[in-house]
């Protein structure tokens, strides 16, 4: 006999939280438990509708009740929340805290990306943050095992074709830097959603990190797939060496001392070169059949 399972979420009305959501109501014998701000509650309407339980409340200061009535009872505790350090340090650090409290067996913190553990400081600053949240974790998690999961860049339009800043799609252009025949991981939101609800609902013990990838391509191939697969040709942009990348992202940050998080597309891209995932874990989630960017490109960007 299956034993019900009960999952908590936090950031469950983001793109990919909800998508976490989802695919977790589709899971047997899986309850979904989700933190939303009571302002916010109308964008969890359709989960609620599927059988979601909302708890209303917030991960910041002053939530901490909140967070311990989400966790109580929870098998797995899930962040799916972005932000700036404040988020991603402290307020993770908080809601590892409730679940600790309340005895959750796994806590998988909002990661998502490319192996930060082989970053420098500074190579990215979102990954820093991630990576300072991560020794925490290890430092305050008693009994609870916390679950780093992997996936590369996101491959969906409006990351690797978008917020990245290496395409434009528009203007068919392409903009790179380096060496373009290194090759880089990417996943779509969708599979990281499945592989996400696969970790959550794991009898087994897992490792304290999982890489899990939908494609892995270098730039130069992510060009060619997607000229064949639209019949639209990119024009190549050389921007430069590394060395010009690392100016580049050193002169945005310098610009913008209050936001250097307006460099973090550019860090993102030399993290890309540097955070390959290996071994892949794969195999471990047989279930889930990953979108190549062949299958992506055929099915998301191909004119009508």
């Amino acid at each position: 006999m299956s034993t019900t399972k009960t999952v908590a979420l936090v950031g469950g009305t983001g793109t990919l939280g909800g998508m976490i959501a989802e695919a977790l109501l589709d899971k047997p014998n899986t309850r979904v438990r989700l933190l939303v701000r009571p302002e916010s509650r109308a964008k969890a309407a359709a989960l609620e509708a599927r059988g979601a339980e909302v708890v209303e409340g917030d991960i910041g200061p002053g939530g901490e009740a909140s967070l311990e009535t989400l966790c109580k009872g929870a098998d797995t505790v899930i962040s799916a929340v972005q932000g700036g350090p404040d988020m991603i340090i402290e307020n993770q650090r908080r809601l590892l805290t409730a679940a600790r409290n309340q005895g959750v067996r796994r806590f998988i913190p909002s990661d998502y990306t490319i192996d930060l553990f082989k970053l420098d400081q500074w190579d990215n600053i979102s990954s820093d943050w991630r990576r300072q949240f991560a020794q925490i974790a290890d430092a305050e998690k008693g009994n609870v095992e916390v679950v780093h999961l992997f996936f590369g860049c996101f491959m969906d339009r409006p990351i690797l074709f978008g917020y990245l800043g290496t395409f434009d799609l528009e203007h068919g252009n392409a903009y790179l830097w380096g060496k373009t025949d290194v090759p880089v991981d990417m996943t779509t939101y969708h599979d990281g959603a499945l592989w996400t609800a696969e970790a959550a609902t794991d009898d087994n013990a897992l490792p304290s990190r999982l890489n899990l990838v939908g494609d892995t391509l270098s730039f130069d191939q992510i060009i060619s797939t997607y000229e064949q697969g639209t019949g639209q040709h990119l024009n190549v942009i050389n921007q430069g060496s590394l060395d010009d990348l690392n100016a580049k992202v050193y002169q945005v940050v310098q610009a913008n001392p209050q936001a250097p998080w307006m460099a973090i597309p550019l860090m993102q891209y030399r993290s890309m070169l540097k955070g390959k995932l290996e071994p892949l874990d794969n195999a471990r989630y047989p279930q889930v059949k990953p979108s190549t960017l062949k299958e992506y490109v055929a099915r998301e960007l191909t004119p009508a």
